[in-house]
């Protein structure tokens, strides 16, 4: 079942045009805003956009001017884990595994986990009671049990990667809000939309 929701939302999601990836980008960044959640971070976690995923580069940037502390994952693909690495700039990146990007060596500046109090996830699709699909291999689960507890999850994601509900397991671990391009989705209160 996940493989099929899996294939059927990428396939929508790759569909899209760069203007909507752009445009839809934009407005789930507004709607992240809006969320004193986001506001109220100091060291944030946040991936880096690949393959028609909300772009995460205007955030980053925001979050950077603003005095927030900016973090990003590092693939380490022998052991499925991830590493997380302060970043001052997006110029310190390059391209890493699998084609996503990184910071380049000389850029890593490895960080404990239990500094981040709002990681920003990517994936496939999402329900509203903050199950995720990824790509599989568990690197965010993994990741996600290694943060401080209260630490905030919050998935950024299209709208149409909402489903009605998704299989879960013991080793997923759900999202607190997930936040699109219509509205953020309190997955903590009843699936309170704003």
């Amino acid at each position: 079942m996940k493989d099929a929701i899996r294939k059927q939302i990428l396939r929508i999601r790759n569909g899209l045009s760069e203007k909507d990836v752009s445009l839809l980008s934009e407005k789930t960044f507004y709607n992240l805003k809006e969320n004193s959640f986001f506001n109220n971070s100091t060291h944030v976690m946040i991936y880096l956009d690949f393959k028609n995923e909300i772009k995460t580069d205007p955030i980053i940037n925001y979050c950077l001017k603003n005095n927030k502390k900016v973090y990003v994952p590092i693939c380490i693909s022998e052991t499925h884990e991830l590493c997380t690495s302060r970043i001052t700039s997006l110029e310190e990146l390059q391209s890493g595994h699998f084609g996503i990007r990184e910071p380049g060596l000389q850029y890593i500046r490895l960080s404990d986990s239990k500094l981040i109090d709002l990681v920003l996830v990517p994936g496939v699709a999402f329900d509203v009671s903050g199950n995720r699909i990824g790509f599989g291999a568990g690197y965010y689960d993994r990741f996600m049990m290694r943060l401080k507890p209260g630490a905030i999850k919050a998935a950024l994601a299209y709208s149409f990667q909402i489903v009605d509900t998704l299989p879960s397991d013991e080793y997923d671990i759900p999202m607190d809000y997930i936040v699109t391009e219509k509205c953020t989705i309190d997955c903590t209160d009843n699936y309170k939309q704003r």
